[in-house]
């Protein structure tokens, strides 16, 4: 694990780059069309547009998204909808911290109910670590291996390993941070591109079928898990932090191979959602849990993780 005064100085420069819609960002793999991203996001209807930025519909009238996204209109489904009000956790940004406290979440309360798109359930487990997940949003695009980017404001989806869950026993100056409060995963290449595993920078090197890392403009999106046949949403896309930042060594490249995504875990904050929004845990909502993703089980099977040693 890297030393947590490097991490937080990462952090301060992430949620400054993730705000800033002008830069390049965005990482899909250089072997894979980008139709199949665009594709496969397509399947995650309850994700819409804050500005610039993402968030995920929880209830007809809230949307989860991170802290450092700024209030505006919410775009989904072809429709957009005004927003009344943003709720951000009381810690973020609280005493001179920053999102390296784990605090980057926020609900945003709408002032007339989403129609026609069933709100996702929010993950309250513990199977995170270890599982692959759905990354997506609206942020704009690019291949690892040069970092440019293009096409903002199209809704993506790609699939990584929640390598890590970070924990924080303090930060500068002794303050508290969230414990067990993000999920992190790195930017693999295929084994092709990558034979020596250079680019593995946390947990296993190899890469999925639809290896993502988080785009300017995925910010606040949604990171989503199936337990028992369910999709739930489990994340909050928050920073990213090169290769070369985050170990001392390998890709400079924020947006290149070996960078790290990192998101807020949202079972670490159920009970504010809850008291922010009232909406129920997931057990409580009956047949409006379901997601209206659209997502076959054949597909999960098509990008179960690979095995290979190469990779």
């Amino acid at each position: 694990m890297v030393r947590l005064a490097t991490l937080l100085l990462l952090f301060v420069w992430s949620i400054q780059t993730l705000s800033n819609a002008a830069t390049q960002a965005g990482m899909i793999l250089d072997e894979v069309s980008d139709s199949l991203y665009t594709n496969y996001g397509s399947r995650f209807a309850s994700v819409g547009r804050i500005g610039t930025a993402s968030g995920t519909l929880i209830a007809p009238n809230w949307v989860l998204t991170a802290g450092h996204v700024a209030i505006g209109n919410f775009t989904i489904g072809g429709n957009t909808y005004a927003a009344a009000e943003m709720i951000k956790h009381p810690q973020f940004l609280a005493n001179g911290s920053n999102v390296g406290y784990g605090y980057d979440i926020a609900v945003m309360r709408l002032s007339t109910p989403v129609v026609g798109i069933a709100p996702s359930p929010f993950y309250i487990g513990n199977g995170e670590l270890g599982a692959m997940v759905s990354i997506t949003g609206f942020g704009e695009t690019g291949v690892g291996s040069t970092g440019q980017s293009s096409n903002p404001g199209t809704l993506r989806g790609g699939t990584n390993i929640a390598d890590e869950v970070m924990s924080f026993s303090n930060g500068p100056g002794g303050q508290i941070g969230a414990q067990n409060a993000v999920l992190l995963s790195d930017f693999d290449a295929l084994a092709s591109r990558d034979p020596a595993g250079s680019f593995n920078t946390l947990g296993s090197r190899n890469a999925t079928d639809l290896e993502y890392h988080l785009a300017i403009g995925d910010s606040g999106g949604g990171v989503f898990l199936q337990e028992n046949g369910t999709w739930y949403l489990a994340g909050v896309n928050s920073f990213v932090a090169s290769q070369r930042d985050w170990t001392g060594t390998g890709n400079t490249l924020p947006f290149g191979y070996g960078a790290v995504s990192g998101f807020t875990r949202v079972s670490s904050f159920k009970d504010f959602i809850q008291s922010a929004t009232g909406v129920p845990e997931p057990s409580s909502l009956g047949l409006i849990i379901s997601l209206s993703i659209g997502y076959p089980a054949w597909w999960l099977r098509h990008n179960k993780r690979r095995r290979s040693i190469l990779q």
